[in-house]
């Protein structure tokens, strides 16, 4: 497997449908066998999809809906891909526009019983559930691992990833501008 060719998935919001983009499948193999790859796709996870053609005459395979982490993890179990070919954009913006001083984002790192795990506490404070969201989205795509939204001890929100990846995590937090660096802390040995 060409580990240098990218596959790429894009979430985009067309006429107000969420819609999921992959490009690059064609690049790994011959029209024969991407729709013998999609129709597997559409018969074990019941999505439609298309082939289309973009703007640019770029091949595309088209989803309805959000999809991308169902597709995403098909693909790699079946060895279709490798996970390091796959890149992720979603297409949203996911700025915080809260200023207040008193914000802050603690970014954990765990260790029990052999699984290291990276906790975020304080972003519902800073980002609506949509934007939420979008933000765990993005940040399992760069992560390449999965994440989720989970209750701590007194109820409060927080994200959980496998993993130690708080350096990645806080740079992922000042890239998309989320919160000023000054307002995030990391924790943990």
């Amino acid at each position: 497997m060409d580990n240098t060719h990218k596959i790429i998935f894009k979430l985009l919001k067309i006429k107000g449908k969420n819609k999921t983009h992959i490009y690059g499948l064609d690049g790994i193999m011959d029209n024969t066998k991407l729709e013998s790859v999609l129709k597997k796709i559409r018969k074990k996870l019941e999505f439609g999809s298309i082939i289309i053609k973009d703007d640019n005459d770029i091949q595309v395979v088209e989803f309805m809906g959000d999809v991308i982490d169902k597709i995403k993890d098909y693909i790699v179990m079946e060895k279709i891909v490798d996970v390091n070919m796959i890149e992720c954009n979603i297409e949203s913006d996911i700025e915080s526009n809260i200023n207040d001083i008193d914000m802050m984002i603690i970014i954990k790192y765990h260790k029990l019983k052999g699984k290291n795990k990276t906790y975020i506490y304080g972003l519902e404070k800073v980002l609506d559930s949509v934007k939420l969201d979008i933000f765990l989205k993005k940040i399992k795509c760069r992560l390449g691992c999965g994440g989720l939204i989970k209750e701590d001890d007194t109820n409060n929100p927080m994200i959980e990833f496998m993993g130690d990846h708080r350096d990645k995590i806080k740079d992922f937090i000042i890239e998309e501008k989320v919160i000023d660096s000054s307002k995030i802390i990391l924790k943990g040995a």
